[in-house]
């Protein structure tokens, strides 16, 4: 997990394509293979960026697959994040 500051010329260009400038960007890197470890580690640091109040959430996949159960449960997490905190989240594979 990772806060972007988008003071940097790269990430307003890019906040622009997402229709606004958002302030604090919440990046959630998923890589290998997608199992109830990985669901732990994303469920554990959600709730360590509480403090974060992003304005959005960028998840990077680069997995060559694994759990159908877990994808399922990782994306029902972020649809609550999602809810709960009313903030978009954008998915780049």
């Amino acid at each position: 997990f990772e806060i972007i500051d988008l003071s940097n010329k790269y990430f307003i260009k890019m906040a622009n394509i997402f229709g606004g400038l958002f302030s604090r960007v919440l990046r959630i890197r998923i890589e290998g293979n997608i199992n109830q470890k990985l669901t732990d580690s994303i469920v554990g640091g959600l709730k360590k960026s509480f403090w974060v109040k992003p304005e959005a959430v960028v998840v990077t996949i680069s997995s060559p697959g694994g759990s159908l159960t877990q994808a399922k449960n990782i994306s029902d997490i972020l649809k609550q994040y999602s809810n709960r905190n009313n903030v978009p989240i954008y998915t780049f594979a």
